[in-house]
């Protein structure tokens, strides 16, 4: 097994400074420890920033021909998605201009020429802070996008959870296997949730929603000039997933040309970029999904051999949904609560024939196809009760499961109370007392069920 690094990957160290002597001699001491780039100018500076996604800046205070450019470019950089730390240069003893940079955000200054050993020390402080707020960052938005959604009651997914609790800690590389709407990225969050890399970045991909022309660039990365549109270099996903998890989904149907690139990943741990001749070392674990059977696309000629065996490390296979009968109805109640209390409508529950028909629902759209279910339904309820008729599609005859009595006439007496008393309203102009009167209600009960029924002006 391989084993798991305990520190995070290479520093990416930005220095940004108008002296290319200055920064050739730093570049030559700190690129034994880091990975170096460097910025002459305001725009390369910021691009680098933005895209090459640097952990630290080595900024010169006095940068161009101003003399507070150093300052705009700092504020600048503070303000990108995923700000660096950044430690500001300085040739002046002016202890104005220190503090000014400390207030505007810098991690700390150094005077120019540098102490290197103080510079490093710095560097290493600056890093893991910046390291640890990026992950955390990651972290978070991972928690909020998989809002709870892994529900499991069914003894046939309880086997599957506690072999991801078995995987999850490990480096394996891990196999997912399932239909389409199973919930094969959740589980793969999963498996990243319950890894040492967690707090690191979780990068899906999906590999039959790309063409083919673009997939290794979307995985890779590319270098300026690569191909017609190729205006600057690009880090791709397995850079962007450095210290965490790749998710392939689909891989089923990567090409041929990718099928062989991704098994040098695989056994080498290092890829090329696009159009470059440098070899890359990676730090990420790979998770992969497929809907269809590998193992026959692999006998027909379809997917290699060799990258079947390498990405079926550890094999998860998840049942469809009409084989886990348990997880139906706690699904559905929590999509409900979920759905409901995101759009407002809390309170809502399950019709006791709308239960039986969610059980014998065939669910070829698996737990996809139930969220959307749900939320259709959420949307169309016109009280508490949700009733199995906003379950039913259209063209859809109602389950074979006679319902009780008492819902199924409750329904239709509700459509009844709607249409007649929107006439009333209608022909007597929205006058409560002359529609009492006409339908021989009391003008209490008449104002009551419009409010109940949800009729306003007519």
């Amino acid at each position: 097994m391989t084993a798991i690094p305990e520190q995070p990957p290479r520093f990416r160290i930005l220095i940004v400074d108008d002296e290319p002597a200055f920064t050739s001699d730093l570049s030559m001491y700190l690129e034994s420890r880091y990975e170096i780039a460097t910025a002459h100018s305001v725009e390369s500076a910021l691009q680098s920033a933005g895209e090459w996604h640097p952990d630290v800046v080595l900024l010169d205070i006095a940068f161009g021909s101003a003399a507070d450019e150093g300052f705009a470019i700092l504020e600048k950089m503070r303000a990108l998605p995923r700000p660096a730390e950044v430690i500001m240069l300085t040739g002046r003893r002016d202890t104005d201009a220190v503090v000014r940079a400390i207030k505007s955000g810098a991690f700390h200054y150094v005077n120019k020429p540098p102490v290197l050993s103080e510079l490093t020390n710095l560097i290493n402080l600056a890093a893991v802070r910046s390291y640890g707020a990026r992950r955390l960052a990651a972290l978070e938005s991972e928690i909020k996008r998989l809002g709870g959604d892994l529900v499991v009651r069914d003894a046939s997914m309880l086997r599957v959870m506690k072999n991801l609790e078995k995987v999850g800690p490990t480096e394996a590389t891990v196999m997912i296997s399932g239909e389409s709407g199973t919930g094969k990225e959740l589980i793969a969050r999963h498996v990243h949730e319950l890894s040492r890399r967690a707090s690191g970045p979780f990068i899906a991909v999906n590999c039959g929603a790309i063409s083919e022309q673009l997939i290794e660039s979307e995985l890779f990365g590319h270098v300026r000039g690569a191909f017609t549109g190729a205006e600057r270099d690009r880090d791709g996903c397995f850079a962007l997933a450095r210290g965490g998890t790749i998710f392939l989904d689909e891989i089923g149907h990567a090409p041929e040309s990718l099928q062989v690139k991704l098994l040098r990943v695989l056994e080498n741990r290092e890829f090329q970029r696009v159009g470059s001749p440098e070899i890359i070392p990676t730090d990420v674990r790979v998770v992969a999904a497929s809907s269809r059977d590998l193992v026959e696309h692999a006998s027909e000629g379809g997917f290699r051999e060799e990258l079947l065996f390498r990405l079926n490390v550890f094999r998860i296979q998840l049942p469809p949904l009409r084989q886990r009968p348990d997880d139906i109805i706690p699904l559905a109640e929590h999509f409900l609560a979920l759905i409901a209390a995101q759009t407002g409508r809390r309170g809502l529950e399950f019709s006791p024939a709308a239960r039986d028909y969610l059980l014998q629902h065939p669910w070829r759209g698996n737990v996809r196809e139930l969220r959307n279910l749900v939320e259709r339904a959420v949307i169309l309820a016109e009280d508490g009760t949700i009733p199995v008729q906003l379950l039913a599609a259209d063209d859809e005859q109602i389950p074979a499961v006679l319902p009780p009595y008492d819902d199924a006439k409750a329904v239709v007496l509700q459509r009844f109370q709607r249409a007649y008393i929107a006439r009333a309203l209608q022909e007597t102009e929205g006058n409560v007392s002359e529609a009492a009167r006409r339908t021989g209600l009391a003008r209490a009960t008449i104002s009551r069920m419009k409010g109940e029924l949800g009729l306003g002006a007519p």
